[in-house]
């Protein structure tokens, strides 16, 4: 007779991250931090870092399932754990709950009981077999022997813990798990039971993929972008777009619903006034993304109730650093946004697009590098919101003052300048003077001092974000080990945003039109040409 099986995760129940979430110690003021990633459909990763070190000799790191499971296991006599190899060779908690008590309040669930049971996870991975009976109830930690009996009925809630076991382990862990299945019956003996092929056989492929593989980030891609890679399977790339990605696409959607209507009518009216709503949707996206994958939610739907103001709530679930850091490109876009805006509409057109906005190619090709400068300049804050709170320190770094700094500098520098543009056009305008061009203020230290702001400011956020980017804890969280590797990645990625901010004013849009306008109108008088030999490109005193 084939004794029946059940896969709860794993199997042909695939794994998924968005069903599960961290329940660590820092609730309590530690500092263990856990995840589990999703590595692919048959694979994840239960690992983070135990501290023992905080809380005096205590401490515990572990993974939840979300929401409430429901699951009737009562027709089955255990659990099996389909292990894999690599694993840290630790001892881990399984706990089940028929009841999930009520939120305190202050983030932590009320007491309640747990049915718990102890494993050590071998180094060579296999499979434990964990009955019924090896669940001991608990409650705050210690065994209540008067407990009723777990409820098989209705098992709401799975977690994987690891704890110091009274100081015995503590430090980085990492358990392989292929999957979680029941069973109705447990054979004797390690031998092989015939009975098992439909549980073993999609365990074995899954084994057996486990050596040095050679899958390219990009075939993880198209096998489902919403798995999370291991940081040691060469697929670190994916989990990477997943926090890339979904703002890209938002921002090529919100370019193309304005690109449309504008390239029918030849006009750039809104173009610059899309560039600033499409900074503000992107990075406001980035922070409620991981809430709505926390909650299991689709996104889709989630984003329509976040319109009614019916989302999830934000309190809480952000670190300070997220906040100011999406807070600090809000501040520059509506200032930066409203600005160009108003110029346009006083100006009546934008001579950038003078030629290309009749040319529908040419004016389509303008939205998407705009989606696509959106996008890379946010890319720093982008990575740092995909980051989970409890990965990023509460305190304040010199990397933060630097970083912040940078901006603060960068953006006082640019507001000056643009101020100093727009009061000597319109007191020109009112015959206040007869300059033809403007060499005074910041203009007598910089050609293009507003430039130099814009790429000051993203260099800014660019230092701060890798610095919280470099810590272990955020490293681990978008998949790396923590190695030098990872962190050069992480550097790289963040000051995209300033390279590319510099490549589009240095040698596309901004200083070659600028500059070859203004040589256009005033190459030949003395004095222009005096002030442009004398004054610097970008870098006040520099260049």
């Amino acid at each position: 007779m084939q004794t029946e099986s059940l896969y709860l995760f794993g199997g042909d129940s695939p794994w998924d991250a968005a069903t599960w979430t961290s329940s660590d110690d820092r609730v309590r003021g530690g500092s263990s931090i856990s995840y589990l990633t999703v590595t692919d459909p048959e694979r994840a990763r239960f690992h983070g870092h135990l501290d023992t070190t905080t809380l005096g000799g205590a401490g515990f790191a572990s993974q939840r399932t979300v929401g409430v499971l429901a699951l009737d296991l009562s027709e089955y006599a255990g659990l099996v754990l389909c292990l894999g190899g690599g694993a840290s060779g630790h001892k881990y908690t399984l706990t089940l709950k028929d009841t999930i008590p009520g939120d305190r309040g202050d983030g932590r669930d009320q007491a309640g009981l747990s049915w718990e049971t102890d494993f050590e996870a071998p180094k060579e991975g296999g499979d434990i077999q964990l009955p019924w009976d090896k669940f001991r109830a608990t409650y705050r930690g210690r065994d209540k022997p008067d407990a009723e009996p777990l409820d098989l009925t209705s098992i709401k809630r799975v977690s994987f813990m690891m704890r110091s076991f009274f100081g015995t382990q503590d430090g980085d862990f990492e358990l392989v798990i292929h999957a979680i299945a029941a069973k109705k019956s447990f054979s004797d003996g390690d031998e092989s039971d015939d009975e098992d092929d439909d549980l073993q056989k999609p365990i074995e492929v899954a084994r057996q993929e486990e050596t040095p593989r050679t899958r390219s980030w990009w075939r993880t891609l198209l096998c489902g972008l919403h798995r999370s890679p291991s940081p040691n399977d060469g697929t670190t790339m994916p989990l990477l777009l997943r926090a890339l990605l979904p703002p890209l696409s938002a921002a090529l959607a919100l370019q193309a619903a304005v690109a449309v209507p504008s390239i029918a009518a030849h006009s750039d009216r809104v173009y610059d006034l899309s560039g600033a709503a499409t900074f503000i949707t992107v990075g406001a996206l980035s922070l409620y993304l991981p809430s709505i994958r926390a909650a299991g939610a689709p996104v889709l739907s989630s984003l329509v109730a976040i319109l009614r103001g019916r989302g999830p709530a934000l309190a809480g679930s952000l670190n300070w650093r997220q906040v100011l850091l999406t807070g600090a490109v809000g501040i520059w876009t509506v200032r930066l946004g409203s600005y160009l805006f108003r110029r346009n509409v006083a100006h009546g057109t934008d001579s950038r697009f003078d030629e290309i906005k009749h040319s529908a190619p040419r004016f389509a090709v303008a939205f998407f590098f705009q989606a696509l400068w959106v996008t890379l300049c946010l890319t720093p804050v982008l990575l740092v919101n995909a980051v989970p709170r409890a990965a990023l320190a509460t305190g304040v770094t010199v990397i933060d003052v630097l970083g912040l700094s940078l901006w603060a500098g960068g953006f006082a520098f640019e507001v000056v300048a643009d101020s100093q543009k727009s009061r000597w056009a319109r007191e020109k305008r009112e015959k206040v003077h007869d300059e033809e061009f403007l060499t005074g203020g910041l203009f007598a230290w910089s050609r293009f001092p507003h430039y130099f702001g814009e790429i000051t400011l993203w260099t800014g956020l660019a230092t701060a974000a890798a610095g919280i980017l470099a810590r272990k804890p955020a490293q681990l969280a978008l998949g790396f080990s923590g190695g030098i590797a990872g962190v050069a990645v992480t550097t790289a990625l963040s000051f995209i945003s300033p390279a590319f901010s510099a490549f589009l004013l240095l040698k596309v849009s901004g200083i070659p039109l600028s500059e070859a306008k203004y040589d256009k109108r005033y190459g030949d008088r003395e004095d222009y040409q005096e002030w442009k030999k004398n004054t610097p490109k970008l870098i006040p005193r520099l260049w």
